[in-house]
């Protein structure tokens, strides 16, 4: 039996969050290497540091981007 995937053919526009989904991947390649190998003391300290660095990084406004995105392919089907 074929899977439907009713988001496959739609297409995110990178070009609005180009620069924050730069920063986002910075701050995933400094927390997650040391939180996998257990580097931090305090891994839940650790955590939360990387979820503020990521919502300073732009975390929320890629969020709303791509949901808009799916929002709007949604409505031309």
């Amino acid at each position: 039996m074929k899977q439907k995937v009713p988001l496959s053919k739609m297409i995110i526009d990178k070009n609005a969050i180009e620069t924050q989904q730069a920063a986002i991947a910075n701050v995933l390649s400094e927390y997650l290497p040391q939180l996998g190998y257990g580097k931090y003391e305090d891994p839940a300290k650790a955590i939360d540091e990387m979820r503020e660095k990521l919502k300073a990084a732009g975390y929320d406004e890629v969020k709303a981007s791509i949901q808009k995105n799916i929002d709007d392919f949604k409505a031309e089907k």
